[in-house]
C-alpha cells in the first residue's frame, strides 16, 4: 500500500527492542523509544508531543467485553527508569528518563470529553526515581484524588447522547447508548409499567436490537429516556477512589519522605517490586514503613526462571505470606515466569533458567492454577499450595503433575504416598540417572524413556490421569465421583 518506504514508519514495543531485526527483516529502520520530540517525531509540522496527547477512551465501548481496569484513567507522570535491569524491557522502550509529566491538562481533556471515570491508574515504570514527587503527588491531589475522595458516577447516557452529536466515534457510542438502554429496561428498581413504556418505545424506534440500533434514532428518543437516567443520577452515593502506580515502585528508593508523600494519596493497591531475593532488606523495609503510614493493600510481582533458585521463589513468596500475619496486611503476589526479550529464545517460550527445568516450570504453573495465579492472605493455604518449607516445595515440584492438580484427591487414594515412598527409596546415583528423565516433562512415551525397570515403575505415575478422571468409563471417574460427593 505504501510505494516508498520512507513514507511507512514503524515503532512501538517490539521495534524499541528489536530494531536491527526488523530492519534486517524489512529494510525500513525503525523509531526507538517514545514519541516526545514536537516536530521531529512524526512530521516537522506536527507541533504535539504525541506522547502526552489524550487517550481515546471510547474505544472501550467498540470491544464487546469489559476491558479490566476500564472505569480508570490512564497515564504516567514520568517515563522510563534510571534503572538497566538486564530482564527488563522499559530502558529500551523509554530510553530517556523523564522525571516529570503535568498531569492536571490531561485529565480534565478525558473528564471533560469521556467522563468522569472512577480511579487512577499510572503506569510509570520508577516514580520514586523522581525528584519531583513532590510536585507529581500535588498533581494527583489537584485531580481529584485525595485521601476519603469519593467518586460520583456521571451520566453515561448524557454523555454518549452528545458525543454522538458531536460525531465522536458514532460506532462505539451507539453500542454504548444501546447498553445503556438496555440496561434501563432491566432495571428492578422501575416498576413493571415503567419498564413495559420503556420496552415499547425502544421497539417502535428499533432500539431493541444492535442490528437495528441508529444514531438518528437514538438522537431522535433522547428526551423521551432522558428523565430516567437523570433520577438514577440523583441516588449516586458515591465510591471511594484510588490511585494504582500500576507497574510498581522500586524498595531500593523508599525513605521518610517518599513513604509520607505516597501516604497522602489513597494509593490501593502499593506494587513493590520484589524480583529478586538479594533485595529482601530493602523491600521488607520500604513495605513495614508504609504500613507505619497506614497504608494496608500492597502487591508485587515475583520473577523467576532469571537468575533465581526455584527456593529463592519460595522464600519470596514466605515472606509475603509472613508479613501479612505479622503486620496484619493484606499483600497479593503473582509470580510472573522470565522470558528474554531479544536473543535466541525471544520469538519462543522455550527459554528455561539456569537453575531451572520444564518439570519445574510447569509444577509452579500447576500450583498456581489452583490458586488462580497469585498467593495471598493465609499461612495454611500457602503451606498446602507450595509446602511447609524450602524441601516440600521441591518436593511438589518433582511430583506427578495430575497429583499436584487434584492434591487432595490422589492423596485419599494413597497414589501420592505409593510415588513418594518409591522416590525415597532411590539411592543417590539411582536419582542422578531418573531426575534429567523427569526435568524433560514429556511422559508421552515412558516405556521409551528407560530400561531400568525401577524407574519404569515410578515414572508410570507420571502418565497423565486427566484423561482417566474425565472419560466415564474408567475406575478413576467413579472413585471422583465418590470423593466429590463426601467433600459436599
Amino acid at each position: 500500500m505504501v510505494k516508498d518506504l520512507k513514507n511507512l514508519m514503524v515503532g512501538g514495543v517490539l521495534a524499541s527492542i528489536q530494531p536491527k531485526e526488523i530492519e534486517q527483516a524489512t529494510g525500513i529502520r525503525p523509531h526507538v523509544g517514545t514519541l516526545h520530540t514536537p516536530g521531529k517525531d512524526i512530521d516537522e509540522d506536527n507541533p504535539y508531543i504525541i506522547d502526552e496527547l489524550p487517550l481515546d477512551y471510547s474505544i472501550l465501548d467498540e470491544i464487546d467485553y469489559v476491558y479490566p481496569d476500564s472505569g480508570a484513567y490512564y497515564s504516567y507522570s514520568t517515563r522510563g527508569c534510571i534503572r538497566k535491569c538486564a530482564f527488563c524491557a522499559v530502558w529500551r522502550i523509554e530510553p530517556k528518563y523523564q522525571e516529570y509529566i503535568p498531569l492536571q491538562d490531561r485529565i480534565e481533556r478525558t473528564r471533560r470529553l469521556y467522563g468522569e471515570q472512577q480511579n487512577l491508574l499510572l503506569m510509570d515504570n520508577n516514580v520514586l526515581a523522581s525528584s519531583r514527587l513532590e510536585e507529581i503527588v500535588q498533581d494527583i491531589k489537584a485531580c481529584g484524588f485525595t485521601k476519603g475522595a469519593k467518586y460520583i458516577e456521571p451520566n453515561w447516557y448524557k454523555i454518549s447522547i452528545r458525543n454522538l452529536r458531536l460525531g465522536i466515534n458514532n460506532r462505539a457510542y451507539i453500542k454504548k447508548t444501546y447498553k445503556l438502554l438496555q440496561e434501563l429496561n432491566n432495571q428492578r428498581s422501575l416498576d413493571e409499567a415503567t419498564r413495559t413504556q420503556i420496552y415499547a418505545l425502544r421497539e417502535q424506534h428499533g432500539l431493541l436490537h444492535p442490528e437495528t440500533c441508529t444514531r438518528e434514532a437514538l438522537l431522535a428518543t433522547y428526551k423521551d429516556f432522558a428523565h430516567f437516567f437523570d433520577m438514577k443520577s440523583t441516588k449516586n452515593v458515591g465510591r471511594l477512589r484510588y490511585v494504582d502506580f500500576n507497574q510498581g515502585v522500586d524498595a531500593r528508593l523508599f525513605n521518610d519522605n517518599i513513604v509520607s508523600l505516597l501516604s497522602e494519596i489513597p494509593v490501593r493497591p502499593l506494587r513493590i517490586a520484589f524480583d529478586n531475593i538479594k533485595t529482601e532488606a530493602e523491600y521488607t523495609k520500604a513495605l513495614t514503613m508504609s504500613v507505619q503510614h497506614g497504608m494496608k493493600d500492597f502487591s508485587n510481582y515475583l520473577l523467576y526462571n532469571f537468575t533465581d533458585k526455584p527456593t529463592d521463589l519460595y522464600h519470596r513468596m514466605r515472606i509475603n505470606v509472613d508479613l501479612c500475619e505479622q503486620l496484619n496486611v493484606s499483600i497479593y503476589s503473582f509470580p510472573m515466569k522470565y522470558h528474554p526479550i531479544s536473543g535466541e529464545h525471544s520469538h519462543d517460550r522455550d527459554y528455561i533458567g539456569q537453575y531451572w527445568n520444564r518439570k519445574y516450570i510447569r509444577a509452579v504453573q500447576a500450583i498456581l492454577n489452583a490458586t488462580k495465579g497469585k498467593i495471598g492472605r493465609g499461612v495454611s493455604f500457602f503451606e498446602k499450595a507450595f509446602g511447609r518449607n524450602e524441601e516440600e516445595f521441591m518436593e511438589l515440584l518433582i511430583m506427578p503433575e495430575t497429583f499436584i492438580l487434584f492434591r487432595f484427591f490422589f492423596e485419599h487414594l494413597g497414589y501420592t504416598q505409593k510415588w513418594r515412598d518409591l522416590m525415597n527409596q532411590l539411592s543417590s546415583r539411582e536419582r542422578e540417572e531418573l531426575y534429567p528423565l523427569i526435568f524433560r516433562n514429556d511422559f508421552n512415551h515412558i516405556e521409551g524413556l528407560t530400561n531400568n525397570q525401577k524407574f519404569l515403575h515410578i515414572l508410570q505415575y507420571y502418565r497423565d490421569y486427566r484423561k482417566d478422571i474425565a472419560d466415564p468409563r474408567s475406575e478413576l471417574f467413579r472413585l471422583k465421583k465418590e470423593f466429590d460427593a463426601q467433600q459436599k
